[in-house]
């Protein structure tokens, strides 16, 4: 028998240790309502959130072992949201990685409802995670995709990237109207109209590998016509689901990566392609254009001067350009962004200065829009579109005082009537509605003209009816 060691008072005494294992335990509600402990952590890091749809099995049992429910050890699958059995098994969920399996012990409100549990008792629940399938509003409630199968690393498809994919097409009913199978492929550059806007904004959030279910209300599928396709006829306002498959990509070359002379290039081809959109009505694509064109340019670090000369003069047309389709759209802020871009490049811009006047006026500034006014007749002072624009904001000018006017006029009047002498109402000229701006911004001599403006093509500045493109440029 070996004798027990005796340990000295006040001695320092050494272990070794050997961690074998040790369980995670978390109290994820923070109120002791689910205390989880991670059996095996999951992979990545990735948690569901509310709008995603799941893949769980689980065991729930009382303190007894009593099972209250079992899933089939495929799993079942439910929107986090909408929930299954019990509180507990969202709250759960919400907290774990996909593959994660847990232990948890759950009690008070989030085993409130189950059945054959009793009142006040406590429930175990073994979970695991088996798939997350996340749910992506691409386009709010008109396109969304829920993401089946993982794609491969991080990259995506770029706007001008050419895709391949696999996919079945079908109607609220199940109806196939469409397919692509086996070794054939649907390819398409994306951001170019040669699929239905949904698909097209979808891809985009797509990896390689990845296969989706993409759920595309008529706004961006085939619309309130009937459509005609392989394997069936899709109705008016008809909302369709594809089972997708990203197979490959092809990205589009990225403006860091281009040379000097492919910058140009790009830059050209975008401007023509956004002036063919603009002719046929399709703004906002036109905008898109031009912004694209514009991109190329701002990355110059890499230019000579004779270059970035070149580039600016490049930009002046564009900028203009994107201005007049804003103000067709109504976009006002953007129109001054715009027309302001133009004006650090050729301060005194005669179509920039008028646009930009627009856009103050149709934004109840009608100040600024005088400012812009009269520089641009300071530089072409028979311009007969400034003329007539200038009076429309004199008589907004004019409203707009005899408004404050009348709301000062009636607040120091009701001030006058509580207070009696203790105060005076304002002269009258203080609600001169002149003052603060001078006859002189208001009212400005000189002969009519049209809008000169480096070169581009006429158009009416009012802009009843489309807007030109400076093609000339």
């Amino acid at each position: 028998m070996v004798a027990t060691p005796t340990i000295p008072p006040n001695a320092t005494l050494n272990f070794e240790v050997e961690l074998l294992r040790w369980k995670s335990v978390k109290d994820i509600t923070g109120n002791g309502g689910i205390i989880k402990t991670i059996v095996t952590k999951g992979a990545g890091f990735k948690k569901p959130n509310d709008i995603d749809e799941v893949t769980v099995k689980y065991m729930a049992k009382t303190a007894d072992g009593t099972v209250l429910k079992q899933t089939p050890d495929e799993g079942i699958t439910f929107k986090v949201s909408d929930g299954d059995f019990c509180a507990a098994v969202s709250k759960t969920v919400l907290s774990m990685e996909s593959k994660e399996e847990v232990s948890c012990v759950c009690s008070g409100e989030y085993v409130e409802g189950v059945e054959g549990l009793p009142l006040g008792e406590s429930m175990t629940l073994d979970l695991t995670l088996l798939a997350i399938h996340t749910v992506e509003m691409v386009s709010g409630q008109d396109c969304v995709k829920k993401t089946l199968v993982e794609g491969e690393g991080y990259d995506r498809p770029n706007d001008g990237a050419k895709v391949g994919v696999r996919y079945t097409a079908t109607l609220p009913d199940g109806t196939v109207f469409d397919k692509v199978e086996g070794d054939d492929l649907c390819s398409w550059v994306v951001d170019e109209e040669q699929q239905i806007i949904g698909l097209d904004k979808a891809v985009l959030k797509m990896k390689k590998g990845e296969k989706a279910l993409i759920t595309i209300r008529p706004e961006l599928a085939f619309g309130a016509q009937d459509t005609v396709k392989p394997l069936a006829t899709i109705p008016a306002n008809t909302t369709v689901q594809y089972e997708m498959e990203l197979v490959e990509i092809e990205k589009a070359k990225e403006v860091w990566s281009m040379s000097t002379e492919e910058k140009f290039s790009f830059f050209e081809e975008a401007k023509a392609q956004g002036n063919t959109l603009f002719k046929e009505g399709k703004f906002q694509r036109a905008i898109k254009k031009y912004g694209k064109a514009l991109s190329t340019m701002e990355s110059d670090h890499s230019f000579t001067d004779e270059e970035k000369t070149r580039a600016k003069k490049a930009k002046l047309p564009l900028h203009l350009n994107k201005a007049a389709v804003q103000l067709k759209l109504g976009e006002w802020a953007e129109t001054r962004g715009s027309c302001g871009k133009a004006l650090e490049i050729e301060p005194n811009n005669t179509k920039a200065l008028f646009r930009r006047a627009q856009a103050h006026s149709a934004l109840e500034d009608p100040d600024l829009a005088c400012q812009d006014l009269k520089l641009l007749l300071e530089h072409d002072a028979s311009n007969k579109d400034a003329m007539r624009e200038l009076r429309r904001v004199k008589e907004k000018l004019k409203e707009q005082y005899r408004k404050e006017a009348k709301i000062f006029g009636n607040m120091f009047q009701r001030m006058s009537d509580k207070a009696g002498d203790l105060y005076d109402l304002p002269s009258k000229n203080e609600f001169d509605p002149k003052a603060g701006i001078g006859e002189e911004n208001l009212d400005f001599a000189g002969g009519m003209g049209e809008a000169g403006g480096s070169g581009e093509e006429e158009e009416n500045k009012d802009v009843p009816g489309p807007p030109s493109t400076e093609e000339s440029q």
